[in-house]
C-alpha cells in the first residue's frame, strides 16, 4: 500500500536502488530513546519536532512520521509498510546528549529503527502522479492567512511549531518544504514544493473535510488563504520501500 494516499498501482517505472538499511556502514545513534502507544487514538492531533539539547519528541503520532524523519525523500512516500505504521499512534523520547542540527537527525533515526523496529528499507525511484505546490499569482504576492514569520525558527529551536486537525493546518513559523509534508494525507498524493519560497511563514489553512461543513476545498483554500496552488504531474521520484518492519518493544 502507499502512505502518500496514492495507490500502489498507480507506480510504475520502478527503478531499484543499492540502498538498504542493512548494507550501510555503522551510523550515530541516540544515547538514550523511550517508545510507547500514546493512550489517544486521536488521528492528526499529534506533533513532532527536534527540540533544545538534542532531544526529538514524536507525541500521538504514528511511526511513518519516523520513517520520513529518517528517509527525507522528495514526497515522504512509503511503500510496503503494514498498515500499524499509519494507523497505531506513538509516544517518543529519543536523546542525543548534545544540540543537533536538523540535517544530523536522520541517521540518528535510522539506527533507532533498525535497533528497535527492526527495519530493513530500501529507495527507489519510480514515476509517480504528484502535486507541485506553486505560488498562485503572478505578482508572487500571498494570501492573507499567510506572511513571513517573524520568529527564528532556525536558530531558537522549538520556538516554532505546526499542529494539524481535522480542517485546519496552523503554524507560527514553517518553511515551504516542510509544510508540503502535511499536504499529501489532505490531497490523496505526494507534494513537492515549488514555490521558490524561503524562509518560514506564519500561516492558518481552513478547509472543508466533506463533513456538511461550509468551509471550501483545500484545493480552493490554499489558492484563496495562502495565494498557493497545486499542480498535477508524473515525475520520477525516489520513494521509501519497507522490507522489514516489526512493532517495538516498549520503555
Amino acid at each position: 500500500m502507499s502512505l502518500g494516499g496514492t495507490p500502489l498501482r498507480l507506480a510504475v517505472g520502478a527503478i531499484a536502488f543499492a540502498v538498504t538499511t542493512s548494507a550501510q556502514s555503522p551510523e550515530p545513534s541516540f544515547e538514550a530513546a523511550s517508545i510507547k502507544r500514546a493512550s489517544s487514538i486521536e488521528r492528526g492531533g499529534g506533533s513532532a519536532g527536534l527540540q533544545p539539547g538534542g532531544r526529538y519528541v514524536l507525541t500521538n503520532g504514528p511511526v511513518r512520521v519516523l520513517l520520513t524523519t529518517a528517509y527525507p525523500t522528495p514526497t515522504r512516500e512509503v511503500f510496503g509498510a503494514p498498515e500499524w505504521v499509519t494507523y497505531e499512534n506513538y509516544d517518543v523520547e529519543a536523546r542525543a546528549g548534545r544540540d543537533l542540527q536538523y540535517e544530523e537527525l536522520a541517521p540518528l533515526m535510522r539506527s533507532l529503527l533498525a535497533e528497535r523496529f527492526k527495519l530493513r528499507a530500501h529507495l527507489e525511484t519510480r514515476v509517480r502522479p504528484i502535486f507541485e505546490l506553486r505560488v498562485a499569482r503572478p505578482d508572487e504576492r500571498l494570501g492573507p492567512q499567510m506572511r513571513l514569520s517573524t520568529l527564528e525558527c532556525e536558530s531558537r529551536r522549538g520556538v516554532c511549531s505546526t499542529q494539524g486537525g481535522s480542517g485546519v493546518i496552523e503554524s507560527n513559523g514553517i518553511s515551504m518544504m516542510s509544510f508540503v509534508t502535511w499536504l499529501p494525507a489532505r490531497v490523496g498524493r505526494p507534494v513537492l514544493d515549488k514555490t521558490g519560497l524561503s524562509g518560514d511563514y506564519e500561516l492558518r489553512l481552513n478547509y472543508s473535510t466533506g463533513a456538511g461543513d461550509d468551509a471550501p476545498s483545500i484545493t480552493t483554500a490554499l489558492k484563496e488563504q495562502l495565494g498557493l496552488t497545486l499542480e498535477s504531474v508524473a515525475a520520477p521520484t525516489e520513494v521509501l520501500v519497507i522490507d522489514h518492519i516489526e512493532r517495538p518493544s516498549e520503555n
